[in-house]
């Protein structure tokens, strides 16, 4: 359960992980106003959730499902709010988690506990969630019953894990801490995309550590579902103890085809501090595939997507038959050369949607060059169609 926490709320993979390495960065005393300043803070989002999870109870108690419905946003856009804090508290623990093993007889204790009760509570909050989707198919009591003691508990697990943080971060404040930059999402516009749409992604980043941060700088990188509109890359320069960047708004939309998922990191650089960057994702939501028409034609053939990159992509060729026979599929390159088989005589129903995905290799299995190449369907009923192909790597 903790690995797979993590990956859900730091999947870039420098939270909640193993003992960081031995410090080698100019190290201060930690100031105890910015401490109680992250600790208030903490505090205050906590009881922003709590008070959105009592007023959702009220909703399900009245059996009023379109208002739970409606305060999930706002639990969401809270739950953003305490993850932040949360953020911010937890990284001077980590950034010396080293030296506080060897220095501090209890952290240990204090530190596994703390992974544990941050998988709890996050295990806890998603169940919230499916419970709360789950409450309008099934508004009897025993439901009711059921989505209230997920809440409470949910709310039990988020004030046992920030009690645990803060008693944490009280103890290691003895220790000096260097400066600490985080990068703090706080606002995505969406969580599901479109093709033709785009989305905002916005970053603050503060420095929750003793000493200035020189050069800072921040980087979003995406996997190649998405490109970001320049510039990619945003230099800040320095943050004092506590203090926070102006907002850093990107704009993303779609660019690579074939995806479900659309990540980003964006990663925070400095010449003197340590790093905790932010990360996301977007559900890609492509357009429904069209319909074949129940008889195979040039018209109603198709591939999706096209063009496509082999490298990282498979291409899908949609069809029907009108007619139950046997169907054969070949690729040919501009030239009418025969670059590969993909069904040989296959008996097929009539009706059928049918999606037989190309890899873009051809019989040798090697990756074929760019360009356009056509596919020929034929059933042994005499129905026939050609489509074209684009490969773009």
């Amino acid at each position: 359960m903790d690995n797979a926490v993590n990956r859900i709320y730091f999947p870039e993979g420098k939270i909640l992980l193993s003992w960081a390495n031995p410090l080698e960065l100019p190290l201060g005393k930690m100031n105890s106003g910015l401490r109680y300043a992250l600790e208030a803070r903490l505090w205050k989002s906590l009881n922003d959730y709590d008070s959105i999870i009592a007023e959702i109870k009220h909703h399900v108690n009245d059996g009023d499902v379109d208002q739970a419905l409606i305060a999930m946003d706002d639990l969401m856009k809270s739950e953003n709010n305490y993850q932040n804090n949360l953020k911010s508290s937890l990284a001077p623990i980590y950034a010396v988690a080293a030296m506080a093993r060897d220095s501090l007889t209890n952290f240990s204790t204090m530190y596994d506990s703390i992974i544990s009760s941050y998988a709890r509570a996050g295990e806890t909050r998603f169940k919230d969630y499916l419970a709360i989707l789950f409450f309008p198919s099934d508004t009897s009591q025993q439901m009711k019953d059921t989505v209230l003691a997920y809440l409470d508990r949910s709310v039990n697990s988020n004030h046992v894990l920030t009690d645990q943080v803060i008693a944490t971060l009280d103890t290691v404040s003895v220790l000096p801490i260097p400066a600490i930059v985080v990068a703090k999402l706080i606002n995505q516009s969406t969580y599901e995309i479109r093709p033709e749409e785009k989305a905002t992604i916005k970053i603050q980043i503060e420095n929750v550590g003793s000493m200035p941060a020189e050069s800072v700088s921040i980087i979003l990188e995406t996997n190649p579902a998405l490109m970001a509109e320049l510039p990619d890359s945003i230099y800040v320069g320095s943050l004092s103890p506590g203090q926070t960047s102006d907002t850093i708004s990107w704009t993303v939309g779609l660019f690579g085809t074939g995806y479900t998922r659309g990540t980003w990191v964006s990663e925070v650089n400095s010449s003197n501090a340590k790093t905790y960057s932010s990360s996301g994702a977007f559900v890609i939501n492509q357009p429904q595939s069209p319909g074949t028409g129940g008889k195979l034609t040039n018209e109603n053939i198709y591939n999706y997507p096209n063009p496509f990159n082999p490298d990282n992509e498979t291409t899908t060729l949609r069809y029907s038959l009108e007619k139950s026979g046997k169907v054969t599929i070949k690729i040919f390159d501009s030239g009418g050369n025969l670059v590969k088989t993909l069904l040989d005589n296959t008996e097929q129903s009539a009706g059928t949607e049918q999606a037989i995905p190309w890899d873009g290799k051809n019989g040798d299995g090697d990756i074929v060059a760019n360009g356009v190449y056509f596919f020929t369907i034929e059933s042994s009923q005499d129905e026939r169609a050609v489509g074209k192909i684009a490969v773009l790597r």
